[in-house]
């Protein structure tokens, strides 16, 4: 739509509007985690109760962990904003800096389903349920559903609504996923999820 935009150091772009509501610091974003984990919990029903550590970091790192290659642009360079990762040093979840703050709930709310899946999902069953080509549109598929719903529970309306209709034109597994998720678990519009949730179910699809 045009305007001004602030660039980063890393040649990312950035509204100014965005930028009045950027996570600066580290304890800006724990607090932001924390938030999200407990509505996430409280409006799913769900407990993920495991330390995880967690980070911000810049886009470079964020491609490499999730094989893409960051290549900034004058236009919207769609990528992943974020990441979980299980090892045997335990849960992490890592989301980019420089974030706007409802960038980084959505992100944080999808990341957070993941550590979840990690603790409730054994893979080897969910592969042998749906085959091992499909597993990342289950994983991804559950995590864009819970990011859009997350954020109709929160009223934010609007940016749900632009969520949503990216998710619905997506052709890779996170769209094919979501679209799976979304016919078999309708979306509550208003926010207030009183009905059956992917959560519930040890093999959603």
């Amino acid at each position: 739509m045009g305007g001004e935009f602030d660039r980063l150091e890393d040649g990312r772009e950035r509204c100014l509007r965005c930028t009045r509501t950027v996570l600066r610091t580290g304890d800006e974003f724990e607090t932001i985690l924390g938030e999200v984990k407990r509505n996430l919990e409280t409006a799913f029903g769900i407990t993920i109760n495991t330390p995880l550590t967690a980070r911000m970091v810049n886009a470079n790192a964020i491609a490499a962990r999730s094989g893409e290659t960051f290549q900034p642009t004058p236009g919207v360079d769609a990528r992943v904003l974020g990441f979980a990762e299980q090892s045997r040093a335990g849960y992490s979840l890592y989301i980019e800096n420089g974030s706007p703050k409802l960038a980084a709930v959505a992100t944080i709310a999808h990341e957070l389903t993941h550590i979840w899946q990690y603790l409730n999902w054994d893979v080897r069953e969910i592969e042998r349920r749906y085959g091992a080509r499909n597993r990342l549109a289950v994983y991804e598929g559950m995590s864009m559903w819970v990011q859009v719903q997350y954020l109709l529970f929160i009223k934010e309306f609007n940016d749900a609504e632009r969520q949503q209709a990216y998710a619905l034109q997506r052709t890779d597994e996170y769209g094919i996923g979501f679209r799976l998720f979304a016919r078999r678990y309708p979306l509550a519009q208003d926010g207030d999820i009183g009905g059956d949730t992917p959560f519930r179910h040890p093999f959603p699809l």
